[in-house]
């Protein structure tokens, strides 16, 4: 593990000594893979939430889902500004495999 899109700190080097002493079979501070956790927060600084959190895309995929099964949601908001790809929904909103390349969470597509 390099992080090459980092900034040579303190806390990067530090970072990398861990990852290299857990990491590194037969050490003191040795890991075993099957007793290692990986933990993310959602402040912000592990997780891409510009324009919008993550969760956005599902949202908006399900509204998409929803208007196919019943057509006649397409004349109500939210979804009618899903359908005409109003500006102002996140950028790569919209309709399910149009802008963005939203894929069902079933894998359907």
């Amino acid at each position: 593990m390099t992080l090459p899109s980092w900034n040579d700190t303190q806390t990067k080097q530090t970072i990398l000594d861990y990852v290299a002493a857990a990491s590194s079979q037969g050490g003191p501070e040795y890991v075993p893979p099957a007793d290692r956790i990986a933990a993310f927060d959602n402040d912000g600084t592990l997780w891409v939430e510009q324009p919008a959190p993550a969760q956005t895309g599902l949202l908006l995929g399900k509204l998409a889902e929803m208007v196919k099964l019943n057509p006649s949601l397409a004349s109500e908001d939210p979804y009618k500004a899903l359908i005409a790809r109003d500006p102002c929904l996140p950028p790569g909103a919209g309709p399910a495999g149009t802008r963005g390349g939203h894929r069902h969470v079933d894998g359907r597509g």
